[in-house]
């Protein structure tokens, strides 16, 4: 049973509503505290745009030498919000391989819209809603930014002084531009740190095994009934049964014999007896007709997978300039996270999944949806380490806190809040 009292009561103290989800990988034991509605999904939605962008360049939506192409950006097409590019006043060259880095790192709405531009909003959609699936997004993040500013009470929602029923309506408006939840979250993280590329189109246009939550493109004949997320690769050997947790995009992890590649089903489904769906029984081999690799694939096509996959990979430990509920963490565990604001932090949001150094299978996961932080934003920022750091405590992980946080520091943000 995980004790979440300490957690609950930060939220309480700072915040007028918020949604809380930590499950413990290990055990299956989760705890979920507040209410479950429509959040606000904020720049969390841009872990959809590096899993689409991914899956684009490796079915040749992209052009394969995308990550290195260089775009010119002029001032007038940087986007309203936050990041580095709104900083210049003079155009900049930026190729893929930057606007990724700085779409995580600095969660900068140029890079990302830019990037959206090249997908279609529409790919961004429904990738998403294989990562997340109750969450939603209407627009790109220039337009999510100037939607909320349109928003009555938006420009001094920190310093208003809201009646419940007006903030609930205020949080209604503004996650009508992109909602999420807080299990939601949790799922989009994990589910976007066991991506792992399909692998990419060959000569003739076939494809190699495609991913966990494979997004059949515009025209395809399966509609969303028959598309189930989930099965996502983790990492060598590991892969995700369909078993639902976080929703129908997550499930239970099983370590495959060695050697032994999961069978699919039309949509790249697992089937936890070896089988597929479509073809219950069906042992897997290199049969086109499962998804599985087809012959005569080259050397090139090889190496570009690898090459894919390296990058991707290497999109996952960007080092966030707001770290925010990792702050505090202890270098013996690491955190693959993405957060989301607005307001000045007024509605804040985060998610992540941690593992332990020299591991690759996390060992929990988390989201959070937040509103009515009345502090100034790194302040917010700060508290939400604190948050993070009892996350670690909840689990019975005993971290150690980094040399960042100090007794006197926490006395500071919480006063007496453990002995209230």
């Amino acid at each position: 049973m995980i004790d979440a009292g300490r957690i609950a009561a930060i939220f309480e103290r700072f915040t007028t509503g918020y949604h809380f989800y930590l499950e413990d990988l290990r055990t299956g034991d989760s705890v979920e505290l507040g209410e479950r509605a429509a959040w606000p999904i904020g720049s969390c939605f841009k872990l959809a745009v590096l899993v689409a962008y991914f899956e684009a360049l490796s079915d040749g939506s992209l052009p394969a030498d995308s990550l290195d192409h260089e775009t010119l950006i002029p001032p007038d097409q940087f986007s309203t919000g936050g990041g580095v590019v709104n900083l210049l006043d003079s155009p900049i060259r930026l190729t893929d391989r930057h606007m990724l880095r700085w779409m995580l790192a600095a969660s900068d709405g140029t890079a990302t819209d830019i990037l959206m531009e090249k997908l279609g909003l529409g790919r961004v959609q429904q990738t998403l809603r294989c990562l997340a699936p109750d969450s939603t997004l209407t627009c790109n993040l220039d337009g999510m930014v100037r939607g909320f500013q349109a928003i009555d009470g938006a420009r001094d929602c920190k310093t208003r002084d809201w009646t419940p029923a007006a903030a609930r309506a205020f949080r209604a408006q503004v996650a009508r531009l992109g909602s999420t939840h807080a299990r939601d979250l949790a799922c989009m993280a994990l589910n976007t740190y066991n991506f792992t590329p399909p692998l990419a189109s060959d000569a003739s246009g076939q494809t190699g095994v495609a991913a966990h939550g494979d997004v059949p493109g515009p025209g395809s004949p399966h509609d969303d009934q028959d598309r189930i997320p989930g099965c996502a690769p983790l990492h060598s050997g590991l892969w995700r049964d369909p078993v639902a947790r976080y929703g129908p995009a997550a499930g239970v992890v099983r370590l495959l014999r060695p050697g032994v590649s999961p069978a699919r089903g039309r949509c790249g489904h697992l089937d936890g007896a070896g089988g597929t769906r479509d073809h219950p029984g069906a042992g897997p081999g290199p049969n086109p007709e499962h998804g599985l690799d087809p012959p005569g694939r080259s050397a090139a096509v090889e190496g570009f997978s690898a090459m894919i996959l390296e990058t991707y990979k290497n999109c996952l430990k960007p080092g966030r300039t707001a770290p925010r509920s990792e702050s505090f963490l202890p270098p013996g565990l690491c955190s693959f996270n993405k957060g989301g604001s607005l307001g000045m932090r007024y509605f804040s949001s985060d998610a992540g999944a941690v593992r332990a150094s020299g591991r690759n299978e996390p060992l929990y996961a988390f989201g959070y949806c937040s509103q009515g932080w009345r502090l100034p934003a790194f302040v917010v920022e700060t508290v939400c380490g604190q948050i993070g750091l009892e996350m670690a405590r909840a689990l019975g992980l005993d971290p150690q806190p980094n040399w960042d946080w100090t007794p006197e520091g926490e006395a500071l943000l919480l006063g007496d809040l453990w002995s209230g």
